[in-house]
């Protein structure tokens, strides 16, 4: 989650205790409802989400060394491609990146899982391709790209998605070619309350500055 998100939630947060506090009933407001378990986890939630934005750049670095340092066991071949048929054979074990353990949200249950996928060797840069598989009881995979010159990230952008639960279901196709010209298409499925779907293209550059640059298809 970027900086932008966390200070919109916190202050969300403000808000929500302002409203409560100039308007809510002093009965329900008191010292009962800050000592409650709702109170708590408002301010656990909050305590998370300032915290997990360092948390997050420290793991993107882990997963950056950890892939140069297994460079060999990574794959370097062009033309890439991935999709959901093909996840299964990245979903192994043997594949796992040795990244510590990941503080889960407080409701969350479960470990991060993180494999390397492609290190893609520029002029002045190298762009990895990751995925994290998510905790939780439904599958939820995200696929990250980050590019590195003189052992220093320089951007990273989310590319891909995959998730599935009785509501909803995303999958992606990514395909790089031998140029580095990586072609994304999402598409989202929604069977509840009704059923929609909506899919997108996209084509993601990088320039010789490491920059990932985007635009809709």
């Amino acid at each position: 989650m970027n900086k932008n998100a966390t200070v919109i939630i916190l202050l969300c947060a403000a808000l929500l205790a302002a409203y409560l506090w100039f308007f809510a009933d002093p009965s329900v407001v008191d010292e009962d409802y800050i000592s409650s378990d709702s109170f708590k986890k408002l301010e656990q939630n909050i305590d998370y989400e300032r915290d997990s934005v360092a948390d997050r750049e420290t793991v993107i670095r882990d997963v950056v060394n950890q892939m140069i340092q297994n460079q060999s066991l990574i794959q370097k071949k062009l033309p890439f491609r991935l999709d959901s048929l093909a996840l299964d054979s990245v979903l192994n074990p043997q594949n796992r990146l040795s990244i510590p353990d990941v503080r889960s949200m407080p409701s969350d249950s479960g470990e991060y899982h993180f494999y390397g996928l492609i290190i893609l060797e520029g002029e002045n840069y190298r762009a990895l391709l990751s995925l994290v598989e998510l905790p939780g009881i439904y599958r939820d995979l995200e696929v990250g790209l980050t590019t590195v010159i003189d052992g220093q990230i320089v951007d990273k952008a989310l590319i891909g998605r995959y998730e599935k639960n009785l509501t909803e279901k995303t999958y992606t196709e990514i395909y790089i070619n031998e140029n580095h010209e990586i072609r994304v298409e999402v598409d989202k499925q929604r069977f509840y309350p009704f059923e929609q779907e909506k899919r997108v293209s996209y084509r993601y550059v990088i320039n010789r500055d490491g920059n990932i640059e985007f635009s809709i298809l």
